[in-house]
C-alpha cells in the first residue's frame, strides 16, 4: 500500500528543486529510489533522507515548499562559501595547525573524561564530613541560615491572631498550624527541624525584610500576608551548618578527586614512558647535543 504522506513530501521536494533550475551551479537530478539524491553541487550530494528527518509534521503544502527551498539554499550556500573561503584563505597552514591542535585536545579531553568516569568514585558521606571539618573556611554563609515556619495567605483570612499566637507560643502547635495552612494558605513550609538558607525560600524573594533575629516576621501587600516564624538562626558571615554545606562540600571534594586523578594519570603515563625509553631528553648544556636518557639505569651509569 502506498504511503500517501511520503509520496506527498517527495513531490514537494521535486517541486522545490525545479524552482532552482536557473542556478547554473546545480545539476538537476531525476530523483531515484536507488540513491535518494535530490540535489548536487559538484561532488557534494544532498539526500532526501537529510530533509525527511527535519521536515516538520502536519506542515502545510505552502510551508513545506518554503522549508525545502530554504534547506536546499542553505545547504548549497554553506558549501559555496566554504569553497570560496578555501580558495581565498592565505593562512591554510595556520588553520590546519589549529584544527590539528583542537582535535588533539578534544581526544585528550574525552579520554580523560572516560578515565575519570571509570575510576573516580563519588565521595561517601563520611568523606564529605571529613572534608567539611577540614575546610570550614570554605563554607561561610552568604545569607542567614534559618529554621522555622513560613505561611503565605490571602490578606483577609480569618483567625490570624490565633495563628500568630500558635506560631509564637512557647511550644509551637505544629498540628494546628498545618491544618490551618492546608485550609487557608496559598503556600506554606515547615522547616523547624532543618536548616535552610533564607535566600532559598521563594516566598521571600521579592521582600526587603532584614532577617537578623529569631521571632515572627510579617510581610504584607495588597492581596497577601506572609508570616515567617524563625525558631533558630545563624547569621550571614558565620560557618554554614553541615546540613546546608553538605552538597557543596560533596561537589568540591568530587572535583578535587577528579583533578588529582587526572594529574596522577598524566604523571603515571609520563613515568612509564621515561622508564621504557619512550621519552628521550637531550642534554641542553652539551654542544654536541649528546643524547641523555632519563632512566634509572642511565642515571646510575652516569655516576
Amino acid at each position: 500500500m502506498i504511503d500517501n504522506k511520503k509520496t506527498y513530501y517527495r513531490l514537494l521536494i521535486i517541486l522545490a528543486i525545479l524552482t532552482l533550475s536557473s542556478c547554473t551551479q546545480f545539476q538537476k537530478i531525476k530523483k531515484s529510489h536507488e540513491d535518494g539524491v535530490i540535489a548536487r553541487l559538484g561532488d557534494e550530494k544532498l539526500y532526501q533522507s537529510d530533509i525527511d528527518k527535519l521536515l516538520p509534521e502536519n506542515i502545510s503544502k505552502e510551508d513545506s515548499i518554503k522549508f525545502i527551498e530554504a534547506f536546499i539554499k542553505q545547504w548549497a550556500t554553506d558549501i559555496l562559501i566554504y569553497q570560496k573561503a578555501e580558495q581565498n584563505t592565505p593562512n591554510k597552514k595556520e588553520i590546519n595547525n589549529l584544527v590539528s591542535e583542537y582535535k588533539k585536545n578534544l581526544i585528550i579531553y574525552y579520554y580523560k573524561q572516560n578515565m575519570v568516569n571509570t575510576h573516580v568514585q563519588k565521595p561517601t558521606d563520611d568523606e564529605v564530613k571529613i572534608f567539611y571539618e577540614e575546610n570550614k573556611q570554605k563554607f561561610i554563609l552568604t545569607s542567614p541560615a534559618i529554621k522555622g515556619i513560613i505561611i503565605k495567605m490571602p490578606i483577609d483570612v480569618p483567625m490570624q491572631n490565633k495563628l500568630k499566637n500558635k506560631l509564637t507560643g512557647k511550644e509551637i502547635d505544629i498540628e494546628y498550624i498545618e491544618k490551618y495552612a492546608i485550609r487557608y494558605a496559598y503556600s506554606y513550609k515547615l522547616f523547624h527541624d532543618n536548616w535552610l538558607l533564607s535566600s532559598s525560600i521563594s516566598d521571600l524573594e521579592n521582600s526587603d525584610i532584614n532577617i537578623d533575629h529569631k521571632g515572627l516576621y510579617q510581610i504584607t501587600d495588597s492581596n497577601t500576608i506572609t508570616l515567617l516564624q524563625i525558631t533558630d538562626l545563624i547569621e550571614k558571615g558565620l560557618l554554614a551548618p553541615f546540613e546546608i554545606a553538605k552538597e557543596e562540600a560533596r561537589d568540591m571534594l568530587f572535583h578535587k578527586k577528579q583533578v588529582n586523578y587526572i594529574n596522577s594519570l598524566g604523571d603515571n603515563i609520563y613515568d612509564y614512558a621515561i622508564k621504557h625509553n619512550q621519552v628521550i631528553i637531550y642534554d641542553i648544556n652539551n654542544n654536541d647535543n649528546e643524547q641523555k636518557n632519563l632512566t634509572d639505569n642511565s642515571l646510575d651509569n652516569s655516576n
